[in-house]
């Protein structure tokens, strides 16, 4: 069972959309791209959120406007 998983599982890697290879030859997978945008984003939010917990008057709204771009 463990066999035919591993299977599957490399199956489905071979199957990646590849956005480029790099000058070393290396293949840049989107789905690993994507994620890193998407760590890279939600780390933003997060210091957004804080800040603006300091100075809630001044920053809130535009703070929404952002987080809202942001989500969306």
């Amino acid at each position: 069972m463990i066999a035919a998983v591993e299977k599957k599982k490399a199956e489905c890697e071979r199957k990646q959309w590849i956005a480029y290879k790099r000058s070393d030859g290396k293949e840049v997978k989107v789905r690993e791209v994507l994620e890193k945008i998407v760590g890279w984003v939600q780390r933003f939010k997060a210091v957004g959120d804080i800040v603006v917990q300091v100075n809630p008057l001044y920053a809130g709204a535009p703070w929404a406007a952002v987080r809202f771009i942001l989500e969306v």
